[in-house]
């Protein structure tokens, strides 16, 4: 419907925009991942749980859209097989992190890039 394509427009748009304003930052930011993290961006995270929890919006969003989408929709094969890779591959991602720390305000980030990425 037309109103559908509006928000999907509006939507995109706003995704657009805010990749375009994180590129211009990170121009001129240099940003510490890991043991090399600054602690201007926030306090120390453990990886693992930084990676589970930045990772759950791509693993949960998908699901939700299984069980409350229309069957006409999710009966279909090809979208079945698409949605199961799409939740199995994040779910594999959700297990990384390694020993070091992460900044508090980049597992934020992550999490609203995947809770935007899921959702669109």
């Amino acid at each position: 419907t037309a109103t559908q394509t509006s928000v999907d427009t509006a939507w995109s748009s706003c995704w657009l925009g805010n990749c375009v304003g994180v590129f211009v930052i990170l121009l001129f930011e240099k940003l510490r991942y890991g043991r090399y993290s600054d602690s201007k961006y926030g306090f120390p995270v453990n990886a693992k749980f930084a990676w589970f929890v930045q990772e759950m919006p791509s693993f949960f969003v998908p699901l939700c859209l299984l069980v409350w989408a229309s069957p006409a929709k999710t009966s279909l094969l090809p979208n079945q097989l698409l949605i199961a890779m799409y939740i199995f591959h994040y779910a594999q991602r959700s297990g990384r992190g390694d020993k070091h720390q992460m900044r508090q305000s980049t597992a934020e980030t992550d999490f609203t890039f995947n809770l935007s990425d899921a959702v669109i």
